[in-house]
């Protein structure tokens, strides 16, 4: 399963228990991490099993960074 298709899942099963805004703002979040793993990984339809949790430290500084 690629990260796009987790997003649309998410946002599907989620959508009558989470706010309208609350929706947008994980979806932007979610949009993201997608961006960045595919600009990382030089790969735009990476599987999301090859995400481990010694991946997931980078992009925090890399988001950190950018704010």
């Amino acid at each position: 399963m690629t990260i796009q298709e987790m997003i649309s899942r998410y946002a599907t099963n989620k959508a009558e228990h989470l706010g309208e805004k609350t929706l947008y703002e994980y979806g932007n979040y979610q949009r993201k991490f997608a961006e960045w793993i595919a600009t990382s990984k030089n790969n735009k339809n990476y599987p999301m099993r090859l995400i481990t949790k010694k991946t997931l430290p980078s992009i925090s500084t890399t988001l950190w960074v950018e704010k």
